[in-house]
Order: C-alpha cells, then structure tokens, then sequence
C-alpha cells in the first residue's frame, strides 16, 4: 500500500492544481488536501469539483503542518508566492512547482526554501487546451512524465520525496537540468504554441469572419487546438523562457522560408526532399513513444 499524505497543500486550483487535488482524493493518497485561491468564488467551485477536503484564501494558515506543498500558480506568480509562504512551513516539507519553465524559477526558489524546507523543481507534462478547476481529471496524469529539476544544491531528500509523490499519482519521473530543461521544452512545447498562436492569426487576417464552419477542416482544428489554451499563462511562459523561445521561433521561420522558396522556385524536387524529411523524423518520434 502506498504511503498515504497527512497535509498536501495546494496552491493555484486549475487544470494541474485540480487534478492533484481530485487524484489524491479519489485514489485515497492523502487525508487532507487544503487549496488556495485567491478569489472568493473559487471556493465553491474547488469543493464542487471535488479538488480539495477544504478551501481557503489564507494561504499562511494553510501551510501550516503541511507534509507537501504544491506551488500550481502561473509561472510569473511562482516567486513571489513562494516568498510569501517560506517562513511558514516546516523544514520536512516537500515543496515543488507545476510550472513549464524551470532556469529561473529554481534559481531564485532554491534560495528563498534554502534551510526553510526541501524543494526541488518539477513540470508535470500533462494537461491540455482547457483551462480551470472544473477541467480537472483523476487520470490526468497517468501514464505521462514529470521531469524534476535538481541542481547540486538541491537535497537528495527532496528528490526521491518528489519523485514517489509523482510515481503515486500515476507518473513516470525523469530528471534534467533546469537550463536544458527550458532549451527541450521550448522546441517540443512552447514552439508548438506560438505556432499554433501564429496560425491562427494568419488564417483570421484572411479570412471571412462569417465562414461556413462545414469548411474547417480537421487539419486546422487539429494543429490549432493548443491555440485554445488560457493565453496569460502562454504569456507569463514565453517571456520567462523568452530566450529559448525566440531561438526555436527564427528555427521555424527559417524551415518556413525553405519551404516557401522551393515554392517560389518550382522546385518540386527541394521540397518533396524537406517534407519526406519531416515525415520520417515525425513517423520515428511516433513510433518510439508507442514502444514506451
């Protein structure tokens, strides 16, 4: 039988904070899960999706006894809400992040947990397009991966306390540098966002608002799907990983305008070669996620 939490405290009740919460709840791995919000409102709405035993705006109190604390605000909050809480908790507690950025987060975390309790950075890779606690699933998590951020400061206790917190609620757990953290992430996630960002935009500018949606095919509701996703966090995202971003963004202008020039020249032979290219490199990632 698993180890079951006492105390886990969640801060920030969207898609992730909230299925924390409904998973530990619903698979019986913690006997109190206390969320906080910042908005009055938001207390029905956790209780009612069944996120949490209680809800609460004081986050100081909150904290109190806490076994785990989980930072799921948006990334630019993370800091400063950790500030606020640190001096609260006790030394044993295991606090981590949600967030999808890590290099500066960890940075600047490592120091304000640094003797108060043992932190280490995590990035759940789950979720999808829809936003809020009412969002929140049990299996949100099953089956997919976590990536934990330590540091050579950070405390191995905190690791392996983070790594079984994961592996409980049904996740496979990988380690990576903060800094190659954010360079991975910003080609395999951010990227594809500010894609999907972008061409929507492109289409919109062109297009009669007025379309009949029987024309709107699969492709672009497909690949635009992300496009749905809450644009404050993207923004807060995209600029704490501003450089990694604008990096893999010139990359796809770049491929962009390869292919747009064997257009212009009629080179049917150039682009057959980069889109065969594309397929093999895409049918391989495929193919390797189905082996796992």
């Amino acid at each position: 039988m698993k180890k079951k939490f006492k105390k886990v405290v969640i801060v920030g009740m969207g898609l992730i904070g909230g299925s924390i919460g409904k998973t530990l709840l619903k698979k019986g791995f913690a006997e109190e899960v206390v969320a906080v919000v910042r908005r009055e409102s938001a207390i029905d709405e956790v209780m009612q999706a069944c996120g949490a035993t209680s809800v609460t705006l004081n986050g100081i109190e909150a904290v109190k006894g806490a076994d785990v604390l989980i930072l799921a605000v948006p990334v630019g909050t993370i800091v400063p809400k950790a500030i606020e809480l640190a001096p609260f908790l006790s030394k044993g507690c295991l606090v981590t992040d949600v967030g999808s950025t890590k290099g500066k987060i960890v940075e600047k975390l490592e120091k304000v947990f640094e003797e108060k309790a043992l932190f280490v950075g995590s990035h759940p890779m789950a979720g999808t397009e829809k936003g809020g606690v009412f969002a929140a699933r049990e299996d949100l998590f099953d089956k997919a991966v976590c990536i934990l951020t330590p540091t050579p400061m950070t405390s191995p206790e905190a690791v392996t306390k983070a790594g079984a917190f994961w592996n409980m609620i049904g996740m496979e757990v990988i380690e990576l540098e903060p800094v190659n953290h954010d360079k991975i992430l910003a080609r395999i996630s951010h990227l594809p966002h500010l894609a999907a960002y972008a061409l929507v935009r492109a289409v919109a500018v062109d297009t009669n608002t007025n379309m009949n949606s029987n024309l709107v095919a699969g492709g672009f509701l497909g690949t635009t799907r992300i496009a749905s996703s809450p644009p404050n966090l993207w923004v807060d995202i995209f600029f704490d990983n501003s450089k990694e971003v604008i990096a893999s963004g010139k990359r796809f202008i770049s491929e962009m305008e390869n292919i747009i020039k064997a257009l212009e020249e009629k080179d049917d032979k150039e682009l057959l070669k980069l889109l065969e290219e594309s397929k093999v490199y895409r049918d391989a990632i495929v193919k390797r996620l189905k082996r796992g």
